[in-house]
Order: structure tokens, then C-alpha cells, then sequence
């Protein structure tokens, strides 16, 4: 795959993420903090420990933006979703969270004049594992994520990354958000080059700083045996476990229980979860439910 030849296909690709469904929530919280999520349900409902992590959010000051590209949004979920956020969001399916983020950003209706922080993240992992003020306390760089990569290039890992005031009011920001283009599901390597690893890039070229709460060369610095691996590997995979016991790292990753750890073999990823504090069961529940 020639990815320079597919980055120029982008041009052509649409830019509007088709919002579908616009609901209104819960009143603003009035702390300066604005949350955009990005969700997805194959069968349509939204699992528990997703909710989970809405109320964590909403809990720190988020006013969460709630968007999905399921195939509808059941009225259960809805009348849940609506205690906790400002905005529910539905559209349709196609520029994956980027997609997402950009509908919430700019079809929502909410003012990002009136926030100093931005956080776009996702229903991609189990979290948090630890509060979230810890990690929002060690966020002093422009861009900021809980893990980074230098695999590609260096780039913030896109599953959660926080923009502070600086640059959420750049213009830098605003051209490259509202150029975000729909991208097919068939060509996610392309959202990769394009977008996780492209946003991190342009940005520093841009002069903004960015740093994450679990850096990877930290985190090999504490297990030297493995520095072959720098850059070589996704560290939310490989040393999951190594990432929450010695860095503290609030999530475990969804995809986890089926790339690397079998659930039902090692159930060691129990009592890790359970000494940070988090409720093994809505995990539990998720993999029955996707297992069924």
C-alpha cells in the first residue's frame, strides 16, 4: 500500500460526518471542561462499562458530547445517557471516531469558546482504573495523552487525548479539525497515517508541546530486558499489565481479551483490575455479552 498515494486520496473523500440524531441532555457543569466520546454498539446498546466511565468523566468537571454510530440509539440507553451528558449524538457510520469527535465538535450546537479543555476519547477501553484527576493533574503540555508510540512516528495513542486552552483555540486547531474527512471503514490504515499519528505530527510542527501519562520510553525504562521492543510493539497490548502495576496507566484496553489474554485461561487480569480499585464485573459483563 503506497500511503503517500492514499493520503492524496483524501481530498476527495467528504467532509460532513452526517449527524442523524442531536439530543439534548443534562445542563453544563459551567467548569470549563468539554468531553467529546466517541462510542460504537454492533448490536446497538451501550454497555455498563461504558456508562461507567461517562459518570467518571462527568464526575471531573466533563461536560461529555456522547456520540455513536450504532444503528440507533434504544430509548433505555437514551433516557440514561441524557442524565449524564450534554449532548447525544447519532450518525452515521463512516470516518470512525474521528468522525465522531469532529460531529461533536462542530454539529452539536456546544460553544468551544466557552471550554479551556477538550478531551476526545472513546469506548475502546475499560477505564478508569485510577480517578482521572490524577492523570488530569500531570497534563502541563499543550496535547496531552495517556500513551504515546513511536511506532510510524511519534504520536499520542488517539483513545484519549486532552487539548488544553492554547491550542483548542488555535486556529491551527480549527483548520485541522474542520478539514477531517470521512474516511470508509475499508481503509483504517489510512485513519492511522492520516490521523492518530498525523494529528500528533502536525501539531508539533506547529510548535505545541505534547506529552503522555504513561510515556513509553518511561515504561521500558522500567523493564530494560524488553528495550528491543521500543517502537517496535503496542504497548497497550503487550505490557498491559506492566502499564497499570508500575505506571499507574487508568485503562485496560477492550481489545486486550482477544489479541493477547484469554479471559477464561489467566484470570490473573482480575485481581490486577481489582487492586486498582475497578469493578471487575462490568468487564464480566461485556465479554458474556459479547461472547453470547
Amino acid at each position: 500500500m503506497r500511503i503517500s498515494l492514499h493520503l492524496g486520496v483524501l481530498r476527495l473523500l467528504p467532509r460532513n460526518p452526517h449527524v442523524l440524531e442531536n439530543h439534548a441532555g443534562c445542563a453544563p457543569q459551567g467548569k470549563g471542561r468539554l468531553c467529546v466520546f466517541a462510542g460504537f454498539s454492533a448490536a446497538g446498546e451501550i454497555a455498563d462499562y461504558v456508562f461507567h466511565n461517562l459518570a467518571a468523566l462527568n464526575a471531573s468537571g466533563f461536560d461529555v458530547i456522547f456520540v455513536t454510530t450504532a444503528a440507533k440509539i434504544n430509548a433505555p440507553d437514551l433516557a440514561r445517557l441524557t442524565k449524564i451528558c450534554l449532548r447525544v449524538m447519532l450518525r452515521q457510520n463512516t470516518g470512525y471516531d474521528f468522525g465522531s469527535w469532529k460531529a461533536g465538535l462542530f454539529h452539536s450546537g456546544v460553544e468551544l469558546q466557552h471550554y479551556q479543555r477538550l478531551l476526545l476519547t472513546n469506548d475502546s477501553y475499560y477505564g478508569p482504573l485510577y480517578p482521572w484527576a490524577e492523570v488530569l493533574s500531570k497534563a502541563s503540555t499543550d496535547l496531552f495523552g495517556i500513551t504515546d508510540s513511536y511506532g510510524i512516528a511519534y504520536h499520542l495513542m488517539s483513545y484519549f487525548v486532552l487539548y488544553n486552552e492554547k491550542i483548542l483555540h488555535s486556529e491551527q486547531f480549527r483548520k485541522y479539525w474542520q478539514d477531517v474527512r470521512m474516511i470508509p471503514t475499508i481503509l483504517k490504515t489510512l485513519i492511522i497515517y492520516a490521523y492518530e499519528v498525523g494529528l500528533s505530527q502536525k501539531f508539533q510542527k506547529d510548535g505545541f508541546s505534547v506529552s503522555a501519562y504513561c510515556p513509553e520510553n518511561s515504561l521500558f525504562d522500567t523493564m530494560p530486558q524488553n528495550r528491543h521492543l521500543f517502537g517496535r510493539t503496542i504497548i497497550v497490548h503487550r505490557f498491559w499489565r506492566e502499564l497499570i502495576e508500575n505506571m499507574h496507566c487508568p485503562i485496560l484496553k477492550v481489545d486486550v481479551f482477544w489479541r493477547v489474554l484469554d479471559a477464561a485461561a489467566d484470570a490473573s487480569w482480575r485481581t490486577v483490575l481489582q487492586d486498582a480499585g475497578y469493578d471487575v464485573s462490568l468487564i464480566e459483563q461485556h465479554l458474556k455479552g459479547r461472547n453470547a
